[in-house]
């Protein structure tokens, strides 16, 4: 008995009819009829039934710039299985109709990342991303290099998710934050708003990338005095909190933000493990040396170890002070609180400067800088 003949997938036969379209669409000529006939084709086979064929379709034009677009539309808002391929690739695709999509959709539908992958995502089309406040949709788009995303935007990105730490870590590796943005994440870390090890790699990737706010070089290094206190390690682990310190001394040191009033102000706290860790970066000393240095007797050491950091001469006396009352305090084992010695350094200075007053470290710092401004200007 003859054998019967396979009966032809019908499913199958269209959706390789769609790849043959697309290879004929391909030619480097095809007349405008030739053209028109294969386009109808297409958006027949775009309401096709079976998925598969749907499916076999978008993979094989999604890219396609002459597509008509109602029937790229007609596919962005199918299935996901049919929708993703053209909504990611497909240049035909206008932002009015993105942002619609985006507004319409609800949960997590995966054609939204689809969306937020394009190789070009506009500002206004990112807005509408993030305001679906997605943890995961918000760092599918700030991967994007591609992605358009302005300071309001990013903005509500940090608003809405301060606390994914994955999602600011992300933030603080874009390459396109503005000023205030910047500034506003090192506010976070210093406000203790985000988690240390995040705030960790956030400030290390935003003092790399970025310059540093105006006025907030000394409280980063104050914050991160004190955070390092508050988690010592055990003292064969020391090693790790010297790196750390040595990394943001050099950070500080490429953008001139090792400056004789920071320095001053962390001698004053009675720590001295951050300004070592700058005269090492600034005179390519080793720590060793620059110890040294701190705690010899008198100042010659203490002075060859400034002029070649090549600091500002009028503030010579006023950090040497500083560093020799903490690090005799020190060696006599006397309390290391600041009200225990700052008094002391404030009368040297006194003594030692014309037309500075008594005050607090910052009234000192402030009329040390007037002064400065003035021997400067005086030549």
């Amino acid at each position: 008995m003859p054998q019967s003949t396979p009966r032809p997938n019908l499913a199958e036969l269209r959706a390789e009819a769609a790849e043959m379209i697309m290879l004929l669409m391909g030619a480097d000529e095809v007349a405008p009829k030739d053209r028109q006939t294969a386009h109808d084709l297409l958006d027949q086979l775009s309401r096709d039934k079976e998925a598969q064929v749907r499916a076999a379709l978008a993979h094989a034009i999604s890219s396609y710039a002459l597509l008509p677009r109602p029937t790229a539309q007609r596919l962005a808002e199918d299935i996901s299985e049919v929708a993703i391929p053209v909504i990611t690739d497909s240049p035909v695709l206008h932002d009015d109709f993105l942002e619609a999509m985006v507004r319409q959709m609800q949960g997590d539908d995966p054609r939204q990342h689809a969306i937020a992958s394009r190789p070009s995502v506009s500002s206004r089309v990112s807005h509408a991303l993030v305001e679906k406040e997605d943890a995961e949709l918000a760092a599918t788009l700030l991967k994007n290099e591609g992605a358009e995303i302005s300071e309001h935007t990013m903005e509500a990105v940090i608003t809405y998710h301060e606390r994914h730490g994955d999602v600011l870590k992300l933030v603080a590796h874009r390459k396109d934050l503005t000023p205030k943005t910047v500034k506003r994440c090192h506010l976070m870390i210093l406000d203790n708003l985000v988690e240390a090890e995040v705030a960790q790699e956030m400030q290390r990737v935003l003092m790399e990338t970025y310059e540093l706010p105006a006025g907030l070089a000394e409280d980063i290094v104050l914050n991160a005095r004190e955070q390092m206190i508050a988690n010592r390690l055990p003292a064969d682990e020391d090693n790790a909190h010297e790196a750390e310190l040595l990394a943001l001394a050099e950070l500080l040191h490429n953008q001139g933000e090792l400056t004789p009033t920071l320095l001053f102000r962390c001698a004053c706290t009675g720590d001295l493990d951050f300004l070592s860790a700058a005269f090492q970066v600034m005179c390519e000393e080793e720590a060793e040396a620059v110890v040294f240095a701190f705690y010899a007797q008198g100042e010659d050491s203490f002075r060859t170890l400034y002029q070649k950091a090549g600091l500002s001469p009028y503030f010579r006396y006023a950090i040497t002070a500083a560093v020799k009352v903490v690090t005799t305090r020190k060696k006599k084992g006397l309390p290391m609180h600041p009200e225990a010695f700052v008094p002391e350094i404030v009368e040297k200075i006194i003594r030692f400067y014309r037309n500075i007053g008594p005050g607090t470290v910052e009234n000192v710092i402030g009329q040390l800088k007037r002064e400065a401004q003035r021997a400067d200007q005086r030549g």
